[in-house]
């Protein structure tokens, strides 16, 4: 299962709860993402409930596809690793230990495993083991939990434990989202690893995605909050890195891809879908002259023809 090709960087949509549904990962397909990931699944859910083998599902367009889980015991991440791989059958299972919510690190889980990298490198071999070659086996992790070199140690761990790729955020769980991404630290890890590095943190725009790829070496770039009102950034990051220019949508052409993703929100989920649009239809009008009173009007909208009306 080949997905990493030689001298082209990978373009992936990076995880987020709440925002990566299967409507924003059809879209960022067709704007060039190569690689779309889910939001994170709990293992616990998969195993003994049905609730969370709703944010498994995907379309067969969304392929290749990496299924997020998260959990903290090895046998049951073996358990729901396998039992995704035989009814789903996607291309990559990735386990989360980087998401830095508290609630989430309260439970020891996501970036609490920077704290237990033995546990973390048990839950890798198990899970390897449980899919074996049916599926490509991922981590999603951060340089550390306090300290930024921490990864320089555990990312040779997670080699070890045999994953196929890692994706890094450049940030420790103190930092969270804010602060300085460190490049300097991802290239140094890149540097001591054979398996394909992918960074993620601190690209917005095309001319970002070309700086950390050329600051880091890596093979790839995972795009979280950029895509916030931008999915297309994906096209745009391809043509910049092939032409040194791209071509930004007009607002003619915006209104078309916000009707398409409402559209497609709808479809999944039907009214409710068009609600939880409402936070990417704020995000779209960002720059516009009226934003502010766009954005009053679209946290109010409950179908397609509110949105329709508002643009």
């Amino acid at each position: 299962m080949k997905i990493f090709k030689k001298n082209k960087p990978i373009l992936a949509l990076a995880p987020m709860a709440g925002i990566t549904d299967s409507s924003f990962r059809l879209l960022s397909k067709k704007y060039g993402a190569d690689l779309v990931y889910t939001e994170m699944v709990s293992a616990d859910g998969l195993v003994y409930g049905k609730k969370s083998w709703e944010l498994a599902k995907f379309r067969k367009k969304e392929r290749p596809i990496v299924v997020q889980i998260f959990g903290k015991k090895p046998e049951i991440m073996a358990k729901a690793a396998a039992l995704i791989v035989d009814k789903l059958k996607p291309e990559v299972i990735d386990i989360n230990m980087g998401c830095p919510a508290k609630k989430v690190v309260k439970s020891e889980h996501g970036a609490f495993m920077l704290k237990k990298q033995d546990l973390a490198c048990e839950i890798v071999r198990q899970v390897k083991k449980a899919v074996g070659k049916r599926a490509l086996v991922s981590v999603k992790t951060r340089l550390g939990w306090e300290k930024k070199t921490d990864i320089l140690t555990f990312g040779p761990k997670l080699e070890k434990a045999d994953i196929d790729f890692l994706c890094l955020h450049g940030r420790t769980y103190k930092q969270g989202f804010s602060g300085l991404v460190d490049y300097e630290m991802m290239k140094k890890l890149k540097a001591k690893m054979k398996v394909p590095l992918i960074v993620n943190g601190g690209v917005k725009t095309p001319e970002d995605a070309k700086k950390v790829l050329q600051l880091t070496k890596a093979d790839g770039l995972a795009i979280g909050m950029g895509t916030y009102g931008y999915p297309w950034i994906f096209k745009d990051i391809k043509s910049y890195l092939k032409t040194g220019k791209f071509k930004e949508l007009t607002w003619s052409d915006k209104k078309k891809l916000i009707l398409e993703h409402a559209k497609l929100a709808y479809q999944e989920k039907g009214k409710h879908g068009i609600i939880e649009l409402r936070k990417h239809l704020c995000w779209y009008v960002r720059g516009q002259k009226n934003a502010a009173e766009l954005r009053q009007k679209l946290v109010r909208v409950e179908t397609i023809g509110d949105i329709k009306e508002i643009l």
